[in-house]
C-alpha cells in the first residue's frame, strides 16, 4: 500500500466511497482510493477496534494524521464491511459453539502453546462454517460486536 503521501482529506473521501456515503470524483481521494479501500476492507474484514485500525494503518506508512481518522472512523468501515458481506450472501447465523483449544505443536514447531477459540457458526442453509482466531483475533471479535449492539440500541431509541 501506498498511504504514506496521504492527506487525511483523501482518507476521509475514500472511506466516505468505501461506506457508501459519497460518491465523490476520484481527485478529492487523489491515487489513494484503491489503497484506502483495501485497507478499509482489511479493518472490517477481521473486526479491528479503533486503537488496533489506527496501528494497520500506521503499519502501512500512514501519518499520525492519517491513523486517527482510522481509529475515528473504524466503526463506519466496520458498518459497511457488514452491509457489503451481508450483500453478498443472506445467511442468517441460527446458532453457534465454541471451544477453548491449545495448540501444543505444528509442522513447523515442536513445542507450541498458543491458546485459540473455535467458533462453530451454524448458518440458516444449513452449512456449519468453523472459525478458529487466537486471542487477539477473539478480542477484536468481540469488540465490534459490542459496537454494532450499541449502534443497533441507538437506532431501535
Amino acid at each position: 500500500m501506498s498511504l504514506q503521501s496521504a492527506t487525511v482529506e483523501q482518507v476521509n473521501a475514500g472511506i466516505d466511497q468505501f461506506c457508501g456515503l459519497s460518491v465523490g470524483s476520484s481527485s478529492e481521494v487523489g491515487s489513494h482510493g484503491t489503497d484506502v479501500a483495501k485497507l478499509c476492507a482489511k479493518i472490517g474484514s477481521v473486526g479491528l477496534d479503533g486503537q488496533q485500525a489506527a496501528k494497520e494503518a500506521a503499519d502501512a506508512g500512514c501519518s499520525e494524521a492519517v491513523s486517527a481518522v482510522f481509529k475515528k472512523r473504524h466503526g463506519d468501515v466496520l458498518g459497511a464491511a457488514l452491509r457489503k458481506a451481508n450483500a453478498v450472501g443472506c445467511n442468517e447465523l441460527k446458532d453457534f459453539d465454541w471451544r477453548a483449544v491449545v495448540v501444543t505443536s505444528s509442522d513447523r514447531f515442536s513445542k507450541l502453546k498458543e491458546k485459540r477459540v473455535q467458533l462453530e457458526l451454524s448458518l440458516s442453509d444449513g452449512r456449519k462454517q468453523i472459525v478458529e482466531m487466537d486471542e487477539q483475533q477473539l478480542q477484536g471479535l468481540l469488540s465490534s460486536l459490542q459496537d454494532a449492539y450499541d449502534i443497533s440500541k441507538t437506532m431501535v431509541q
